[in-house]
């Protein structure tokens, strides 16, 4: 990318529109990898999350 952006090859404009256009692919794609270790992980951070309230 940087080599195109130097060359004058890089069209910001494109990028802009596909990067608008496309988010429900990065939707779907968060979703399809979205596993157990993650709805684990969630789980403490918000466990941690209020016991800290509640302590402080």
């Amino acid at each position: 990318m940087a080599a195109a952006i130097l060359e004058g090859r890089f069209e910001i404009d494109g990028l802009l529109d596909t990067l608008s256009n496309s988010h429900d692919t990065i939707n779907k794609a968060a979703a399809d990898t979205f596993d157990l270790g993650d709805k684990l992980s969630m789980l403490k951070n918000r466990v941690v999350g209020r016991s800290a309230r509640t302590v402080s």
